[in-house]
């Protein structure tokens, strides 16, 4: 009779270490082609660098771990990888619908188009399961803290540790909900501690079942893929033009990128919350297995479908509302510069030059329009200059214009409490407000 549809191999070997090289060499040559158009300042490249980086880095590191092991996740189980991507995006908006009460970042310089812009956010938040999980396969096969032990007495899997488990959990998660200022790092543990119980009860792969089994090898990688993905995560942010900018209370001053330093450490502990999550997706079977060395399961096709189809949905109000409370600015266009009428960009717009980037590559290389008036083009490149400080886009100057604030050496010279004052009070412009975060954000990058 032969295995059943759901559990065969999808390629012969051959094929699919061909396969894995395609993957290797596509990867690289979309890197390198995002990297060279990233610093040149060319779109798509420019906004959306972090999405070009993450998949090559996902793709690169599936086929390097087929080409070292002989399997890999997406090459070995490709449905259980497809699978991953939107539940990747509903996983991690649940944390930025948490993040409208937390305001720990926003987002800034992220494209004009409302399509192009929801598309990519969702492409961008596809990528955190996977990436995580690429990361911890590919650490495998080098057998990383294969050797290490554990008590398995002290992880014993009883009903009063689960209760207590869901206890904090619950703790974890209401009160960086009621207390942001001062317990926003309990949010990173509350996923995995509410449902590390229900894993453990039914027996099913979890962290604590593998600690319970003696061996901390796969949470040890998973700590470890978390490390790894978070200097990745930043240092891609970083470059891009359209990006997140942390605004973390206390921890505002000294950053790596643009996380402050002790952020790091919530990277490790998110990872595991990623591994708990989709180990929750595969026992209720929403998922397929994903993991090579587990065992296919038998599932029903229609109810995965069904349930990919319902986290994909359920990401459209999700991303609405990050895009309305937390894109605090787009990229700045040529139409949208207050000195210039009407037909002056209309000649901008015959010459290709829509956007501030454009516009500011062309005054760099010493370029002249000679329909500019006497002193506009001064005028316009310390209103340029000032629209791309700190991706505060034109909502940005027409706030501190509203209030006399027309250049980065004025800026310099404010404090970012009496600015935000005397936005808050006498300021006008576009929706939102400015917050207190980016407010104290445009100052310190202007000094």
């Amino acid at each position: 009779m032969g295995l059943p549809a759901e559990i065969q191999d999808p390629l012969p070997t051959p094929s699919r270490r061909q396969l894995a090289w395609l993957l290797i060499a596509c990867s690289l040559a979309v890197f390198g082609l995002a990297l060279a158009g990233m610093l040149r300042g060319q779109e798509p490249f420019a906004s959306w660098f972090f999405v070009f980086a993450w998949w090559s880095y996902i793709f690169f590191l599936d086929g390097a771990t087929y080409l070292r092991r002989g399997s890999s996740i997406l090459i070995d189980r490709p449905r259980g990888f497809l699978y991953l991507v939107p539940w990747s995006a509903a996983f991690w908006l649940f944390f930025e619908i948490a993040n409208l009460q937390l305001a720990n970042w926003y987002y800034a310089g992220l494209p004009v188009d409302t399509l192009s812009r929801w598309l990519g956010i969702f492409v961008s938040f596809a990528t955190v399961l996977p990436g995580v999980f690429e990361t911890t396969d590919f650490l495998s096969t080098f057998r990383i803290a294969e050797r290490a032990r554990c008590n398995p007495e002290t992880w014993r899997v009883t009903r009063n540790r689960c209760q207590w488990m869901i206890l904090f959990g619950v703790a974890f998660l209401a009160l960086p909900m009621l207390f942001p200022r001062y317990f926003f790092p309990l949010i990173w543990g509350a996923t995995a501690l509410l449902l590390e119980p229900y894993l453990a009860k039914r027996g099913e792969t979890s962290l604590w079942s593998h600690m319970a089994a003696g061996r901390p090898a796969v949470p040890l990688r998973i700590l470890l893929a978390g490390a790894i993905c978070g200097l990745c995560w930043e240092s891609w942010n970083f470059w891009a033009s359209a990006k997140w900018i942390y605004t973390v209370p206390f921890f505002e001053e000294v950053k790596l990128f643009e996380m402050p330093l002790l952020g790091f450490l919530g990277f490790p502990p998110f990872a595991l919350e990623c591994y708990t999550f989709a180990r929750f997706l595969v026992a209720k079977g929403w998922i397929p297995e994903w993991e090579t060395d587990l065992p296919r399961r038998v599932v029903n096709r229609r109810r995965q479908l069904s349930w990919a189809l319902a986290a994909t949905l359920l990401c459209i109000p999700a991303i609405f509302l990050v895009d309305r409370f937390l894109v605090r600015s787009t990229a700045p266009q040529v139409a949208e510069f207050k000195s210039l009428d009407a037909d002056q960009v209309h000649k901008f717009e015959s010459l290709s030059i829509r956007s501030a980037a454009q516009l500011a590559g062309a005054l760099g290389e010493g370029q002249t329009f000679e329909f500019l008036g006497e002193g506009q083009q001064a005028q316009l490149t310390t209103e340029l200059h000032l629209a791309r400080h700190a991706l505060m886009g034109h909502r940005g100057v027409e706030w501190l214009a509203s209030v006399n604030v027309h250049s980065l050496e004025v800026l310099a010279q404010l404090d970012g409490e009496e600015l935000l004052r005397k936005l808050l009070l006498e300021g006008n412009g576009p929706a939102p407000l400015p917050s207190p975060p980016e407010v104290r954000h445009w100052v310190r990058r202007a000094k």
